[in-house]
């Protein structure tokens, strides 16, 4: 069956600054009840359980925060909520091992594994829609480690500021999942720090003399605003500059810096599609994102005239024709994702919807999209393109959209924060102009120098009659904005 909703890079993500002395414990996953087994994974990072599966392996800090073994960050899939891993995406802080071993999500220790489609694996759920899934098998979880949660090393313990290692060598695959025969299994499950009837899980081969498989580490303090070494980091940036986001915006014109204070000028539509169709991903992986101002917002770069691609666009490392763009093709080391998503709603002005994984545009809330720009991106050229393809071609994503498609597209002067409104959201710095976007087409909104070491926030708001929400997802079909470069 065809994963749906599965997680993006992004993507859109929350606070990715690691807190003094946080603690990391390592530990593999065993699954009891209704189906058994080694947790494993997938290469896209969904956790299953069944047949030709390596065992994975995890690691949890103090906060509950999660990554698996190649350090990609594990939350809950909205709204399947399905049990998933991916690159450059931010864990969701919201796991816990108790005294037991048992693996807890929030309160409570169910978990359901349900068909996936592909031979004898089930993918692993927590209160998944019952219209999306098939086959389901009430399970929990154990952990072989980690019971009752990382413990801080004692004084002056090493101190390893990187992502979670590998999975042990020589790992055995995971032995078929089996259903056992009697039902109610998880009835008699022990509370949290107590033993209880239930078998023990099965145990994951020690890692070799001398490995780190599964370190219990201490993480210094960062300073603000810089994201651990290793991690894939969603910053979160300075508070914006007072004054509100409210009161309509004067456009300036498309692709031209735009000062704090006086007119605008009228602009012209922005954005160009430049051919039919999804661009294709060509690498699992997306480059690790490095956030350098720790001061206050950043500057951004001048913005300059963006041309028209032709299909395909120019491939992405090889620069076009003036003004002609990085084209749209998402290909390793040369893109950049968002790494904070925040809806902001005109009809709540004061409320702070935090961090979101979908962009939602209507008739009173826009989305304002952080990107951090790596320092290896300096003397190089950035597009911002909008990539939407139809809803066949997506199979970890979604879309919902209505009306004419009229989005403005803007520059900020500083980036979002998790506590961005409608009224402290910060100032447009530069207006590209309206878009009309619609399924199975990709936009280049704009071509600019690469704001290299720095986080720039752009805002998409409605500009019609559009209703428009998405999953930011770029595996494996691209979906949302992205900034490539050349």
């Amino acid at each position: 069956m065809r994963s749906t909703f599965a997680a993006a890079a992004v993507i859109a993500t929350a606070n990715a600054l690691v807190a003094r002395d946080t603690v990391i414990c390592c530990f593999s996953l065993s699954a009891i009840g209704g189906s058994s087994g080694l947790v494993g994974q997938i290469d896209d990072g969904q956790t299953r359980l069944g047949s030709g599966l390596q065992p994975a392996q995890f690691c949890i800090d103090s906060s509950g925060a999660i990554k698996d073994g190649n350090g990609r960050g594990c939350f809950l899939t909205p709204p399947t909520s399905q049990l998933q891993c991916d690159t450059g995406a931010t864990p969701q802080p919201s796991f816990s091992i108790d005294s037991s071993g048992k693996f807890h999500h929030n309160d409570t220790t169910d978990f359901v594994a349900c068909v996936s489609g592909q031979s004898d694996q089930l993918n692993i759920y927590t209160n998944p829609p019952p219209a999306d899934v098939s086959g389901c098998r009430p399970i929990e979880l154990h952990a072989d480690r980690c019971l009752g949660g990382p413990v801080a090393p004692p004084p002056g313990g090493p101190s390893v500021p990187q992502g979670p290692p590998g999975a042990p060598p020589g790992a055995p695959p995971v032995s078929p999942p089996n259903t056992p025969p009697q039902p109610g299994a998880l009835s008699s499950a022990p509370g949290p720090g107590r033993v209880g009837p239930i078998a023990p899980p099965p145990k994951v081969p020690p890692p070799p003399e001398g490995s780190t498989s599964c370190p219990i580490t201490t993480i210094p303090q960062i300073p603000p605003a810089v994201p651990a070494p290793g991690g894939p980091g969603a910053p979160t940036p300075p508070g914006p500059p007072p004054g509100g986001h409210g009161g309509p915006i004067t456009p300036g014109a498309p692709n031209t810096p735009a000062e704090s204070t006086g007119p605008r000028t009228p602009s012209a539509p922005g954005g160009v599609p430049t051919a039919p169709g999804i661009p294709p991903f060509a690498n699992s992986s997306a480059p690790t994102p490095t956030r350098i101002c720790v001061t206050g917002p950043c500057p951004t770069g001048r913005i300059l005239p963006t041309g028209t691609s032709g299909p395909g666009g120019f491939a992405p490392g090889a620069g076009g024709p003036s003004g002609g763009g990085c084209g749209t093709n998402l290909v390793n080391g040369s893109f950049e994702f968002p790494h904070l998503i925040i809806p902001i709603d005109s009809s709540s002005p004061n409320k702070a919807a935090g961090t979101s994984f979908n962009g939602t545009i209507t008739s009173t809330v826009s989305s304002i999209f952080n990107f951090d720009f790596l320092p290896s991106s300096a003397n190089k050229q950035c597009s911002l393109v909008f990539l939407f393809p139809t809803q066949d071609k997506l199979e970890t994503s979604s879309f919902s959209f209505s009306g004419d498609g009229a989005i403005r597209f803007l520059e900020l002067q500083a980036p979002a924060s998790s506590s961005t409104s409608f009224s402290n959201a910060p100032q447009v710095k530069v207006d590209f102009g309206v878009t009309n976007v619609s399924p199975g087409h990709v936009f280049t909104i704009a071509t600019f120098a690469c704001p290299a070491g720095q986080t720039v926030a752009f805002e998409l708001k409605n500009a019609g009659s559009t209703s428009l929400d998405f999953f930011e997802d770029f595996n494996p079909a691209p979906i949302g904005l992205f900034v490539t470069t050349c």
